[in-house]
């Protein structure tokens, strides 16, 4: 059950005085108004009342030795509060008395039943007799005639009865006891500072600065974020780029506005919101983005006291849900969950909470958030860390994330925009379109892709090593070239530049199809009115010997490539029937999220409405943009998944990959470039040769008469010269 905050000391401290417990004679169960008479070493059970008779006279003083175990009033008489043994003395000025009684617990071999409303006891309290908590308000006790209190941190809490107060601020234990059944209820006794850190940080709303040397500066409001893209070095100001929520349409669109450092030092930015201006196409949801807020509850932290003083530091371990690195990567993203792997990788620190520390600058609070490792009362915590700069050198960067500018992230502009959405017209994608129309009507084209690994001069190298999977040492993404022919009735795939590390023939991974290899050729092809696949090994000097064709029950409803598979570019282009209507009549460009048009490039993210466009509509849902999962698709099944896949599922296709389409009459292009760190990975795909049948001569004899046992043979008229043969060497 949570746990509730100390939000209002009015509501959840002023709590009751203490009471004492109900007067019963030595049976439990069985109420009774008698007193039970008390002499020296007698003994008095729990739940009873008894009094002691002194021979003394006069005005006379009273008290016992351990008021947690029991209570005397000025005429003798003797409350129990906890089994125990205390001594009572009387006093009249001149003459004493002491009796030494036992308290005992009839219950002590009963399981009494307890139930306790943790969602309303407080968790934290003031010091004092005015804050004390009264148990009987928060806890149900049946089948015992008593039950008492005990506490573990006296010096923490007093317990007088059923009731205890603070002493000091620290964690305390108090425990209920009825019979066997015992019940702790822990809790902290705070300060007055830590009233204000708890105020001030449940009043945080969706609307703070971040910063970290991990992910930068971060602006967040309810409706839209922003951070710095650009710095003009000669102004020394900055570009602000970010997303921002469309309400009417219910997407989310970039924007750029130009701002300066504030001179006052008072927030981040000073932001001119006439230079606030809306992009093309879409842009990443503060969900996607990684951006929350501050879900952790107040009550979370514990103060740090120095002998007995706060010292405005508060630090909270981590639980079993991981709750506090998803809030902190939530508000700088991902900058918490790499500062405790670093802690590990550079100094074998086990992080499990973190050090808080609330503070002012300029009249304005700020929280500082320090990776710590708690080991009961023993907190230490980093605050920097020795890392590779771009220079080359190690240097220092704070361990640490940094949140201020509390309600002050927003500005005009955008608060105005979000009340009336407006947006540019979109870039015309009618080339891109005309461009498959094209193809559509004159079903064949020629198909090239390229995918390797290369460095800044454009040779190919090996696959960084961690680009590779730890356990089979497999490249994540393959070296691979592909060419493709299409004509009416076939199309035929030529594989190369494959190497010994690609994942995507690695079966130990469920990978990829181990057959292929270089220079593997796959025709699918319709023959008498139905579709069949064959596979073989291209000879330059003998022609192509394909395998015995096989008859794909899975696929026995085609019986026109063009019209009825998803193997054509086409079929998701615009031109599948079942597309369009998925789709309300858009083509796939159409959906796309594209962002600029320079140099005829055709710049696209793979945010907006084609995110989760599946090729099957309803089928495999890859949670990526549909335009590049599907254009990969169209080179191989297998390998558009997995690469698709983890570019997706890490991020980085949104936010490490440039992606842009060109198109002329005789030409499309699609190239994206993974940019990592001393070498990246490149994928160029073209159409070209549409209307021009460049199917292989010895395909076409196969499948003229596919069941044929002696394979074809065509020589140097087959077609195919070596020219189209995919590279096998290791440049690009």
């Amino acid at each position: 059950m949570k746990k509730n905050l100390l939000l209002s000391l009015a509501a959840v401290l002023a709590l009751g005085a203490p009471m004492l417990a109900t007067s019963c004679d030595n049976n439990p169960g069985e109420t009774s108004s008698s007193i039970v008479i008390i002499a020296n070493g007698g003994t008095l059970n729990l739940g009873a009342t008894g009094k002691i008779e002194t021979k003394l006279d006069g005005e006379l003083t009273w008290t016992v030795s351990d008021e947690s175990i029991a209570a005397v009033a000025n005429d003798g008489t003797v409350t129990p509060l906890a089994p125990g043994e205390v001594t009572i003395t009387v006093s009249n000025g001149t003459s004493k008395e002491e009796y030494t009684i036992t308290i005992a617990d009839p219950d002590s071999g009963v399981s009494g039943k307890v139930t306790v409303d943790y969602d309303a006891l407080p968790v934290e309290i003031l010091p004092g007799k005015d804050n004390a908590v009264r148990v009987a308000d928060y806890v149900e006790v049946t089948g015992v005639g008593s039950w008492y209190l005990t506490t573990s941190t006296p010096d923490v809490v007093k317990i007088e009865g059923q009731t205890f107060y603070g002493l000091t601020a620290g964690e305390y234990t108090v425990t209920l006891h009825a019979g066997k059944t015992v019940r702790a209820l822990t809790g902290y006794v705070i300060s007055e500072n830590k009233v204000a850190f708890n105020q001030f940080y449940s009043s945080i709303k969706d609307n703070w600065i971040s910063y970290s040397a991990i992910s930068g500066v971060y602006a967040s409001t309810e409706d839209y974020f922003y951070y710095p893209v650009a710095t003009n070095e000669a102004t020394q100001t900055y570009t602000l780029g970010g997303s921002i929520h469309d309400t009417t349409n219910d997407v989310w669109r970039n924007f750029t506005v130009e701002a300066a450092p504030d001179a006052t030092g008072a927030s981040w930015f000073t932001i001119d919101s006439d230079t606030f201006e809306i992009g093309h196409g879409y842009a990443a949801s503060k969900e996607i983005e990684g951006l929350g807020s501050f879900t952790v509850p107040a009550s979370s932290y514990h103060e740090i006291s120095y002998r007995g003083e706060a010292t405005g530091m508060y630090y909270i371990e981590e639980d079993g849900s991981n709750s506090l690195t998803t809030m902190l990567d939530s508000i700088s993203p991902e900058a918490w969950s790499n500062i405790v792997y670093y802690c590990d990788e550079l100094y074998g620190a086990t992080i499990n909470g973190a050090m808080v520390y609330l503070g002012e600058s300029n009249g304005s609070s700020f929280l500082t958030f320090y990776p710590a490792i708690i080991d009961g009362d023993d907190i230490n915590y980093i605050d920097t860390l020795e890392l590779p700069s771009t220079s080359g050198k190690v240097e220092e960067f704070p361990a640490s994330i940094q949140v201020s500018d509390f309600g002050t992230a927003n500005f005009a502009a955008a608060d105005a925009w979000v009340k009336a959405p407006t947006t540019p017209d979109p870039i015309p994608v009618t080339p891109l379109d005309a461009f498959f129309d094209n193809m559509a009507e004159k079903k064949s084209y020629t198909m090239k892709m390229d995918a390797a690994w290369k460095d800044n001069t454009g040779k190919q190298v090996e696959t960084p090593d961690n680009m590779k999977f730890s356990d089979t040492h497999q490249d994540i993404f393959s070296s691979m070239s592909v060419l493709t022919y299409a004509n009416e009735n076939a199309i035929y795939a030529r594989y190369g530049n494959l190497n010994n590390n690609n994942v995507y023939c690695d079966t130990s991974l469920s990978m990829g199809d181990a057959n292929i290899q270089n220079n593997h050729t796959d025709l699918k092809f319709i023959y008498n009115g139905a579709f069949h696949e064959a596979t073989g090994i291209y000879d330059a000097e003998t022609g192509n010997g394909f395998n015995v064709a096989v008859q794909d029950a899975d696929n026995a409803a085609i019986k026109d490539i063009w019209a009825d598979s998803i193997l054509v570019p086409t079929a998701s282009f615009g031109h599948s029937k079942s597309v369009t209507e998925a789709t309300g009549g858009k083509t796939l460009f159409e959906m796309t999220s594209i962002t600029d048009l320079s140099d005829g490039k055709y710049y696209f993210n793979s945010y907006g409405p084609d995110r989760n466009f599946s090729y099957m509509q309803g089928g495999v849902d890859m949670g990526l943009s549909g335009v590049f999962y599907t254009m990969l698709f169209h080179v191989n099944q297998s390998y558009a998944f997995w690469t698709a896949y983890y570019l997706g599922m890490t991020g980085y296709l949104d936010d490490y990959c440039d992606c842009y389409f060109t198109v002329t009459e005789d030409e499309f292009t699609m190239d994206l470039v993974f940019n990592f760190s001393t070498a990246n990975y490149y994928i160029h795909i073209s159409y070209t040769d549409v209307g021009v049948d460049n199917v292989p001569e010895d395909a076409k004899a196969y499948m003229a008469n596919p069941y044929k046992s002696t394979m074809p043979t065509t020589g140097d008229d087959s077609g195919t010269t070596g020219d189209d043969t995919p590279s096998t060497s290791t440049e690009a």
